[in-house]
């Protein structure tokens, strides 16, 4: 069963675990270098987005929420 939805007070801990995901992804042997390089790329522009979300000032940057 999933867990419950709440809303996060910061994304740090989502963005570790997204590195952890494309670090993952680069070891794995049975897939292809392309769709390596696509995940890897998704997930660290998910992770950039995260990150700017958790800027210094604590707030959300004007593009991205």
């Amino acid at each position: 069963m999933a867990r419950k939805v709440t809303p996060r007070d910061n994304y740090l801990q989502d963005a570790i675990v997204m590195r952890r995901t494309a670090e993952a992804v680069q070891a794995d042997p049975r897939a292809s270098q392309l769709w390596k390089d696509e995940v890897v790329n998704h997930l660290r522009a998910a992770m950039r987005l995260f990150l700017e979300r958790e800027a210094p000032n604590g707030q959300a940057s004007e593009n991205h929420g």
